[in-house]
């Protein structure tokens, strides 16, 4: 008995230095954009507070895409939690309370259209969360303009630029230590083994279906967070805002480009689209999406890699789901 305890300390500790070693680049960064951020100017500590904030959506994107599902619904879950903090404090409710709810009811959400979508592949599962996306969007129109006669709601909240930053940041730390706990423990090889081979995964005892949707539950959570956050400080929202299809591009391309391998992929793919996105949005319409297609194309069909490959072969900090199996694009 005592050394089954000595053994479950140990591998206790050696978790806990696997999750260090993972997380620690992530943590650095998000202090580094923290601390940008509270001494800025308005305009850019606001691009930097929607870099935090596609930080937190790309994150948990990035984790579900390691098991080879690229989803389109981040809007949907992003909109909901939204939406949910929105009506909770139209309650009469705390902010907190909002979140949680908010959290509670993604999950509850994911976890059911998982069970239905995830037996779908590759692009089959991309265009049933993009459908999922448009009829959530379109079911909450519906159902606004039935019981209100308008759409859209007033936040009943005011939230200053710092704290708004802050809590995201907060959430952001959040997100990089659920990853890292996925990423260092027995979950990474559940996770590649679901990705390489269903039926291997299956026969040592893993249901490849259920994992994937509890997963899909966990990361729609974790999107609808950012969400219920983000309302805070928009002041307004409405279907067309926060269930854009935008705002899945957007975190569809951070998450392809930053890739899942080393949590520092998607904060820098999140930083540079953000910025990148934002300052040419100012120099002709539509010239940001060209200028983005561009730079997909070229990792795609040149590089055909992902950030987080390139800083695990230059900086490899840690066993990371790379030992067992590189990205495949």
């Amino acid at each position: 008995m005592a050394w089954r305890i000595i053994m479950r300390i140990g591998w206790r500790s050696n978790a806990l230095l696997e999750m260090l070693r993972v997380s620690w680049p992530g943590l650095v960064a998000i202090s580094i954009l923290l601390s940008l951020g509270l001494i800025m100017p308005a305009g850019i500590m606001a691009t930097i507070r929607n870099s935090l904030s596609y930080i937190n959506l790309a994150i948990p994107w990035a984790i579900f895409y390691s098991l080879g599902y690229p989803s389109f619904a981040t809007a949907a879950f992003y909109g909901i939690g939204a939406y949910v903090l929105t009506y909770t404090l139209l309650s009469g409710l705390s902010p907190l309370v909002g979140v949680i709810a908010s959290v509670l009811a993604s999950f509850a959400i994911a976890l059911a259209l998982g069970a239905i979508t995830l037996r779908l592949a590759g692009l089959f599962f991309f265009f049933a969360t993009l459908a999922i996306l448009e009829a959530i969007g379109q079911l909450l129109r519906y159902t606004e303009i039935t019981l209100t006669g308008h759409i859209g709601k007033i936040v009943p909240i005011i939230v200053s630029d710092q704290l708004s930053l802050s809590i995201l940041a907060a959430l952001a730390v959040v997100n990089i230590a659920i990853y890292s706990y996925i990423m260092s423990t027995r979950h990474r090889i559940y996770i590649h083994t679901i990705r390489s081979d269903k039926v291997l995964a299956t026969s040592v005892g893993v249901n490849p279906y259920r994992y994937s949707s509890i997963l899909f539950g966990v990361t729609s959570a974790m999107q609808a967070a950012s969400g219920s956050i983000s309302a805070m400080y928009l002041l307004y929202i409405d279907p067309g805002s926060v269930f854009s299809p935008t705002i899945s591009l957007l975190t569809l391309i951070i998450g392809l480009l930053g890739g899942y391998a080393n949590i520092l992929g998607p904060i820098v793919s999140s930083i540079a689209i953000v910025f990148l996105y934002e300052y040419t949005s100012r120099i002709a319409p539509y010239v940001n999406l060209v200028i983005l297609g561009a730079i997909v194309m070229a990792f795609t069909l040149y590089l055909r890699t992902s950030l987080s490959d390139i800083i695990e072969r230059l900086w490899p900090s840690r066993r990371s789901i790379i030992h067992y199996g590189r990205e495949s694009r």
